[in-house]
């Protein structure tokens, strides 16, 4: 992708959260049009983050991201309101997500309810009663039978 000095800067703050959003950056006409926007590229950048931050509030997801963003360069999307602190919050729900994804493949979690308590903990309850609170990034390094006893022992 050739970009200017300051469209570089303005791509290399947003790309980490948008490659964690899904964009793969594959569509011809997607390159094209960040390449040749020359205004308010950051907005847009912007209002792609949040929308797909809305939608995670409502449990819902973008289902073609690199699409999406284009649609976003097309109708000229603008941000309603928007705080860096986003961009740590799309991480935030990239590490829930592959935690939520590792923690269905293993059975015995299906009888448990998985909430994100901050960006960095989920809290995991069974019968109704929180029995443990979980560090993403320690969940995601355990292995799924680590995960069972370890959690086997705070459910026990």
């Amino acid at each position: 992708m050739e970009l200017g000095e300051i469209e570089q800067e303005i791509f290399d703050k947003y790309k980490r959260a948008l490659r964690l959003i899904g964009v793969r950056f594959n569509e011809p006409d997607l390159i094209e049009a960040i390449e040749y926007c020359n205004y308010e590229l950051e907005s847009k950048f912007q209002a792609f983050i949040s929308w797909y931050l809305f939608l995670c509030s409502k449990g819902d997801k973008i289902h073609n991201p690199d699409k999406v963003l284009l649609q976003a360069f097309w109708q000229e999307w603008k941000p309603r309101y928007w705080e860096d602190k986003y961009l740590l919050k799309v991480e935030a729900l990239s590490r829930y997500g592959l935690l939520q994804e590792k923690l269905s493949r293993i059975e015995f979690v299906e009888q448990v309810y998985i909430e994100m308590y901050d960006s960095d903990y989920v809290r995991c309850f069974y019968q109704n009663r929180m029995v443990w609170q979980l560090d993403i990034e320690y969940g995601l390094r355990l292995t799924d039978e680590e995960l069972i006893a370890r959690f086997k022992e705070k459910a026990l």
